[in-house]
This record gives C-alpha cells, structure tokens and sequence, in this order.
C-alpha cells in the first residue's frame, strides 16, 4: 500500500471503525468488575464452609471455589472475546448451528453463567456443555431472566442458547458448525464443581486430568469452523506445595491441533492490600492478580488480508458519513468499557 495521504487517511478511518467498535486491544486486558452477570448461586453456596479466602486474590486461584464460592469470568472480557472474535453476522454461504444467521460459541465447561449471558449480550447465540445438573439448572434460571428481559426490551436480541447437560468428552460431537470455542476450563479438583462422577477433578492424577482436558480439546476442534478461534481463560496454581503452570500446559495441548496465536494477560486489578499480607509473605507468593488468554485458530489462511482491508475501508466510508466515527482516531483507552445496552 503506498504511503501517502489518502492511504493514512484510509488507515485512520479504519481505526476509528474498529475503535468504535471494541477499542484497541492492548495485550494486557483489564477487568471490569463493575459489569456483573446474573447471580443465581446462592442455593448453591448453602451449607457449605465460607473460605477466609473469599473474596480476596487467593479466591481467583480456587481456594474459597472449593468451599463453595463460584470462581467468575470478567463479563466485559467476555464480550470483547466474542465480538473481537466473530463478525456480527455469518456470510449466506457459511455453515450454521442455529438458523438464525448470528456467529455460535461453544463452552465447553458452562459452569454457572461464566460466559452465557456475556455471549447473548453480544447477539451471538450460545451452546454450553456441563456435567454438573445444579449449574446447568442454575443457567436455565439465568436463560428465563435473559428471555423475560427480552421480552420487555425495546430492540430484541435475536440470540439464541441452548444448555447441553453431561460430560463434554462424550457430549460434544459436532461437525464444523461453530463460530468460536470460549470457555474457562476446570483447575483439577482445587475448586467445587458438583457431586457427578465424571467431573474432571475426580482424576487420581493431574497428567489423568489433562489427558481428558486433550480429548475435549481435540473434540472442539472438530466443531470449529475453519479459521475459527479458540480462546480460553487459565490460571496457573499452587497445591500442596507444588506449582502447575496450566496455562502453559495447556498451550502444549492446543498446538497439537490449533495454530497457536497469540497470549492475552487479563488484568483483575485486585492487589495486595486485598489478601493476607502474613500468608505472602509467609509462603513467598504473590497474590493473584492476572489469568491468561490462550488464543489459538483453526487452519487459518493466509490470503484474505487484502480483502477485508477492501471491507474496512468501505464501512469506515460509510461509517464517517453517517458521523459515527471521527476521521482521526485517537489510541483512546486500553479497552473500551461494553455500552450500557450490553453490546446487543
């Protein structure tokens, strides 16, 4: 592309549409706790031991999870997941899990609304597999909450959601029909995840738990499109003394079929004077502050980049005579906060 004024004029207008539309994203995303996600967990807490933990950076690692607090997915990450990673709409020759034409995301591991009502309020449809019948009970109370929402909104989301409950080793079986693969998978038995044989964590072995970790892995892959992204958030973590760095694990997991693509830090923004400064500096640990996002894709190709410049430029045109975007973008934030609409 040759370097003069028109050609950096195209480069800001294209800058100020993808600005629009997500932000610039930075390598290091920082987590907005202020967007919560619908809250149905409260039966499930019942009768069991409150961690000291609970609510402090150790929670993060699974310590109070396993006494029954259920670990969170940031729900502005979760949006900017999905609409950095799918288009808004499927072109009329893409294949389809819904006949709705709206991008599909599996979840793997649903749990309780981690990432179910961050998918629908992007107008993405949503399937989430899970084991546990208390979460997936849970997750069909959050689906009747989103529905009765919709029902009373003014501009209707079009998403749809379907909960799949069972053992995803066995349960996803797909051809290629989904758009991306997002999830946060289990950390072995360190938190509580229902009574149900099958749970991962009931593995004798850490090297048992990532070998059923590869089969789902491999079985998503199957279910993706090609090019289609697989993006999950991990830890690493700290039991009995010894370290496990699951991410990194689980990287060697995804390259065995994905193209490894990149590493996103997510920034919790929950610091020292949260934790137990004594048990820090006891146990020379620091307090968990960050996860990571383990971007991986499907056979992506590497012709396109041409064309969908050609695409940029012309809703960029668009966009600027219709005075939603300015002609020079600026680098504004490091990520741009979902809209009070929630994205839909």
């Amino acid at each position: 592309m040759p370097k003069d004024q028109a050609s950096l004029d195209e480069s800001r207008r294209i800058r100020s549409l993808i600005d629009s539309r997500y932000g610039i994203p930075r390598s290091v995303m920082q987590a907005n706790w202020s967007i919560s996600a619908i809250d149905m967990s409260a039966s499930y807490q019942d009768g069991r031991e409150q961690s000291k933990y609970a609510g402090t950076p150790f929670d993060l690692s699974g310590v109070g999870a396993r006494h029954g607090q259920l670990s969170r997915f940031p729900q502005n990450i979760g949006q900017w997941i999905v609409k950095f990673f799918t288009s808004e709409r499927l072109g009329v020759d893409e294949s389809y899990y819904f006949d709705n034409g709206l991008p599909t995301v599996i979840d793997p591991f649903a749990g309780h609304n981690s990432r179910l009502e961050a998918v629908w309020r992007t107008n993405r449809n949503y399937v989430g597999h899970d084991v546990c019948a208390e979460f997936q009970k849970m997750n069909r109370q959050v689906v009747e909450t989103l529905q009765e929402e919709n029902g009373r909104a003014m501009i209707k989301n079009d998403a749809q959601i379907k909960l799949v409950e069972g053992d995803s080793k066995h349960t996803i079986v797909y051809p290629p029909v989904f758009d991306l693969c997002m999830t946060s998978p289990p950390y072995w038995d360190l938190e509580d995840y229902g009574p149900e044989q099958e749970q991962l964590g009931n593995n004798k072995t850490y090297k048992g738990f990532l070998n059923d970790i590869d089969k789902i892995v491999e079985h998503c892959y199957s279910a993706l499109k090609p090019s289609a992204f697989i993006v999950w958030e991990a830890q690493d973590f700290t039991k009995k003394g010894r370290f496990y760095p699951y991410p990194f694990q689980l990287m060697q997991i995804f390259s065995k079929y994905f193209a490894l693509h990149q590493v996103i830090i997510v920034d919790y923004g929950r610091g020292f004077f949260a934790s137990f400064a004594s048990d820090i500096e006891a146990g020379k640990l620091v307090s968990k502050e960050h996860s990571y996002l383990i971007v991986a894709r499907k056979r992506w190709p590497r012709t396109g980049r041409v064309e969908r410049r050609v695409e940029l430029s012309k809703e960029a045109d668009t966009a600027l005579r219709e005075g939603r975007i300015e002609h020079q973008a600026g680098f504004g934030s490091m990520f741009r906060e979902i809209d009070e609409t929630g994205g839909s």
